[in-house]
């Protein structure tokens, strides 16, 4: 069984997305922030659904790894009513608090080169992947890869080493989203950063 992916959910209807994603670029266009700013994400765009809340001073990758600041984006939010409902059913079922969320494309032939999610809003929050569009891309995490299929949700854990390969001529479409654990146990926290910290320093040397 693999350890750094599971998948949640398949055969997720993702059309209405989809066509919210339509009418959004007949009045907007994909943005390039992420990937001016994050080099690994160079081969990305996005549009942001939730995200921090930011003011010019605070725009630097630091404050994204530890800032837990987050709201609804009010000029693209409008766009996509029936996808954030979707995805506040997933927020229920999985038991935690619905955080940053982003529609991700990777270009074709094309990765997003190895990293980890540092800092301390991700030691606090899972990731997963719904998947909109796909081919024959292969996410790697630690020792393990996985292809995703459309339709379903995936989690991963970002909290390792991980990259994208896109092998294929067709971008490929996520929704990634972040949620935010149920409280656990002081000692359980710790543990957690322990064993992720050991694991990544083990990595960076192999």
């Amino acid at each position: 069984m693999k350890q750094n992916f599971k998948l949640i959910k398949k055969d997720v209807d993702v059309s209405t997305t989809l066509l919210e994603l339509s009418n959004f670029l007949e009045k907007n266009t994909w943005s390039n922030v992420r990937s001016k700013n994050i080099s690994y994400h160079e081969n990305t765009k996005h549009v942001s659904l939730r995200e921090h809340k930011i003011n010019r001073k605070d725009n630097t990758v630091e404050y994204y790894r530890n800032s837990g600041n987050i709201i609804t984006v009010p000029q693209n939010a409008p766009y996509f009513t029936k996808t954030i409902s979707l995805l506040k059913i997933f927020e229920k079922e999985l038991g935690g608090q619905l955080e940053r969320v982003m529609i991700v494309t990777l270009d074709g032939n094309s990765n997003v080169k190895p990293h980890i999610d540092e800092g301390s809003y991700y030691l606090t929050r899972d990731r997963y992947h719904l998947v909109l569009k796909t081919n024959n891309s292969i996410n790697f995490c630690g020792s393990e890869n996985q292809i995703y299929n459309t339709g379903e949700l995936w989690w991963f854990d970002n909290k390792k080493m991980h990259h994208v390969e896109n092998r294929s001529n067709e971008t490929r479409i996520h929704i990634i989203f972040d949620v935010l654990k149920k409280k656990k146990s002081l000692r359980r926290n710790i543990i957690d950063v322990i064993e992720t910290s050991i694991y990544n320093t083990i990595s960076r040397l192999l």
